[in-house]
């Protein structure tokens, strides 16, 4: 059963709905006013709204766009309780982004349907970002690694039968496809705008080292550098480890996929102002003006392109900042003084 939170001024509707509920199974938690409403909802553990829209201090409608602004109506179900002659109240609440209403007095009955059907949606929903996250983190790195080695494999074995030879550049061929294939693919998923974090203390430093890890055969195979600088005793950030290594990786793949071959990337940490800095530094080709102006808007194209013929969709950035900017942190580039550019993340610790 999911929880609920019941939000109504007054004290003896809020204790018939939690009455009702409980029996019926659900959890819940109540709040008096809209900041009541929103401290609980910060604290991550609630399923359900059912929001009053006449509160004190706060409208609910006000409630409601507030809410809207992090969850989306998926993520974040919200049901508006109001009387039965407030059709206009009813109609702005859901141009606000609200799920459902009840109205006073309430049906029990239709009250449950409804919040069934919509913790139905959400646990759907959920499933599939629980998915998405998996393969997210575990598909990207053996697809790169597969075609990496099959690469090295074909360098170091030396002279091979036509036989071998073939089989070698089909699992280069078809790796390469697959790759492309999931990363279209989860790229255009990821890009939705509402991101739920699954926050937790996480160790940067290993998140990155992990993440660059990803990438050694990738770069080996286009005689690329991968340079870690890792500051010793980085304060824990508070992130989705899922996320966040998403965004490492996507970085660090960028920065190879445009470096010449014999280049190097160099990827480093260090604390900073009460945040963990992350960079990301190549020997590429930098970025014009109009590309600084574009690099994080979804589907941009740069004026330079993959070195080694690689697929790029345009959408890892856009999707990085959405992530980085959800975390309460910062993304940016600059060119380098002399060759290429730097990929910086700051995130509060």
């Amino acid at each position: 059963m999911g929880k609920i939170l019941i939000a109504d001024d007054d004290a003896a509707v809020r204790e018939m709905f939690a009455r009702y509920l409980t029996h019926h199974g659900f959890p819940v938690v109540e709040a008096s006013d809209g900041f009541q409403v929103l401290d609980i909802v910060n604290q991550g553990d609630v399923d359900v709204v059912l929001l009053d829209i006449r509160m004190p201090r706060m409208s609910g409608l006000d409630v409601l766009k507030i809410l809207r602004q992090r969850w989306s109506p998926i993520h974040l179900p919200v049901i508006i309780i109001t009387a039965m002659r407030d059709n206009a109240d009813i109609v702005a609440a859901l141009e606000d982004g609200a799920n459902d209403y009840v109205t006073k007095p309430t049906d029990i009955n239709v009250l449950l349907a409804r919040l069934n059907t919509q913790l139905r949606l959400k646990r759907l929903t959920d499933a599939k970002d629980e998915f998405l996250r998996m393969v997210s983190h575990d598909m990207r790195g053996p697809l790169t690694i597969i075609k990496g080695n099959a690469s090295l494999l074909r360098r170091s074995l030396g002279e091979l039968s036509a036989q071998n030879r073939e089989l070698l550049d089909n699992v280069d061929e078809n790796a390469g496809r697959l790759h492309e294939l999931v990363e279209t693919f989860l790229d255009r998923q990821m890009a939705e705008p509402e991101l739920t974090l699954n926050r937790q203390p996480l160790d940067f430093n290993e998140l990155v080292r992990k993440g660059t890890a990803l990438y050694t055969a990738y770069a080996r195979q286009k005689r690329i550098e991968l340079e870690l600088y890792l500051q010793e005793g980085l304060p824990a950030v508070n992130g989705d480890a899922a996320r966040l290594a998403q965004v490492v990786q996507n970085l660090v793949d960028n920065a190879v996929k445009f470096v010449p071959p014999g280049g190097d990337v160099a990827i480093s940490t260090r604390h900073l102002d009460g945040h963990a800095l992350l960079e990301v530094s190549d020997s590429g080709p930098g970025l014009t003006d109009a590309d600084l102006r574009s690099v994080f808007k979804q589907e941009a194209r740069l004026s330079a392109r993959p070195t080694g013929g690689e697929a790029s969709s345009g959408l890892g950035l856009a999707i990085c900042k959405d992530i980085v900017e959800k975390h309460g942190g910062e993304i940016g580039v600059r060119n380098n003084d002399g060759v290429g550019a730097t990929f910086w993340v700051s995130l509060p610790v």
